[in-house]
């Protein structure tokens, strides 16, 4: 008996519509708010647009560009992806909880690619709109999102579009909910009494895949280890949702995010997005932060990107959206120990303490030329000439630029201003000024 065409095109109609539920399903992970759109534009239920007004907290007044009308002529978008610690395991005395979690996504249809960049949590950096500086995570803890999005868009130099917010009970509870996912651990630990082995592939609840994610002393890459983990589980999701055909429950999972996920996206904004965003996420390209160190200070631990690696980041993202390359700058204040890559630190003041009253200009966030134009000014008014042109601040060149580079297979640890010893302690040698490296020298932790 043969299969008519009626039958054929049925059948092939079916697949096409398993597959685009699939995809819509893989939306969810990266942007768990939009997991409404998993069912499809024509099956909307009251129940779904209902959690979609929910969740949705209005327009933001901070918005460094229309998003709206980016969004309506389908040019590459950026998105903020949040993972607040809401107490749900271990800070049970946190009320406000911390962002755990800081991933720019940028999503690009008119190249059909897409980019996820993790931002290290304990990362020092401008807070909100401020010259102030702390950990980024810490915007959020002592103020709200709308100052870690001003913080980021500072810090990276970047507009973000759109946000969403999901506290770690909700993504523990759609892990618990697909009945677990599994990962395979690069290497052995043992996190909150749960054993990863090498190698070994383990099923994992919605809790041990928290747990799992969020180790990292145990770990010889540290924060960047925790990143690749924290998207390994994202992937694993992925995954996940990708090899079933439907989504069981999916009245129990808006029931348990509806408290546990916050966004700007207006409902018929994640329609657009489904219409004309969803394919280019199946080119998702990951990056993090290769360079950076640790900065042991008698008032806390922090994380420091140096400006090279920070500027690279930056133009990561900028290029994803279509924008030229950064003409951002950072000073930092001379009490974290950073290398200052724009002039040397010398103890101006003469109280043999470097502290931000030895900096020629104000810790802060500047353009390019502005900076040098007020360090020119600086040098006039105290007859000095021992900075440099900022534009001599490169990015970190990429893996394969290492590579292709003649003659240099590793330069060992450069002591100097902010760099650290091997017990990661920073160092700051007494009123030595500190030489820019060439363009060409790729120094571990610079």
């Amino acid at each position: 008996m043969t299969t008519s065409n009626k039958e054929r095109q049925s059948q092939k109609k079916k697949q096409n519509k398993s597959s685009r539920g699939k995809k819509r399903w893989l939306w969810l992970l990266i942007l768990p708010v939009l997991f409404i759109l998993g069912f499809g534009v024509y099956k909307v239920s009251s129940e779904l647009l209902g959690f979609a007004h929910e969740i949705y907290e209005g327009n933001r007044s901070n918005k460094l560009r229309d998003a709206d009308k980016v969004l309506k002529n389908k040019k590459p978008i950026s998105i903020l992806l949040t993972g607040i610690d809401n107490g749900a395991l271990f800070y049970e005395d946190v009320e406000d909880g911390r962002t755990d979690v800081m991933m720019v996504i940028t999503i690009n249809p008119e190249d059909n690619s897409a980019q996820v960049t993790s931002i290290p949590r304990d990362a020092l950096g401008p807070i909100g709109q401020t010259d102030d500086f702390d950990k980024l995570n810490h915007a959020y803890m002592d103020h709200d999102l709308n100052w870690t999005i001003d913080s980021l868009q500072r810090y990276l130099d970047i507009p973000i579009d759109y946000y969403v917010s999901v506290n770690m009970q909700g993504f523990i509870d759609v892990i618990d909910i697909l009945g677990g996912i599994e990962v395979t651990p690069s290497l052995t630990f043992t996190q909150n009494g749960v054993d990863f082995k090498e190698g070994e592939t383990k099923k994992l609840s919605g809790e041990e895949a928290i747990h799992y994610a969020r180790m990292r002393k145990s770990d010889p890459e540290g924060d960047l280890g925790r990143e690749k983990r924290q998207q390994e589980i994202v992937e694993a999701v992925i995954d996940k949702v990708a090899s079933i055909e439907s989504v069981p429950n999916y009245k129990e999972i808006l029931n348990k995010l509806e408290d546990n996920i916050k966004t700007d996206f207006k409902v018929e904004d994640m329609f657009t997005l489904q219409q004309n965003y969803l394919d280019a996420l199946q080119h998702l390209d990951k990056q993090t932060a290769n360079n950076y160190q640790d900065l042991n200070l008698p008032f806390g631990y922090y994380l420091y990107i140096p400006e090279s690696e920070r500027i690279r980041l930056s133009n990561q993202i900028r290029a994803s959206l279509g924008l030229g390359k950064t003409n951002s700058a950072i000073v930092y204040p001379a009490e974290y120990q950073t290398p200052e890559e724009y002039f040397p630190i010398v103890d101006n003041n003469g109280n043999l303490i470097l502290d931000s009253d030895d900096l020629p200009v104000k810790p802060g966030v500047y353009k390019k030329d502005d900076l040098d134009s007020q360090l020119m000014k600086w040098e006039q008014k105290n007859g000095k000439n021992s900075s440099q042109s900022s534009s001599q601040v490169n990015e970190t060149p990429s893996e394969n630029e290492v590579n292709q580079q003649s003659g240099i297979q590793e330069i060992p640890q450069t002591e100097g201003p902010g760099f650290s010893n091997n017990e990661g302690n920073a160092l700051i040698p007494p009123n030595m000024p500190y030489q820019q490296p060439s363009e060409n020298q790729i120094i571990n932790g610079y």
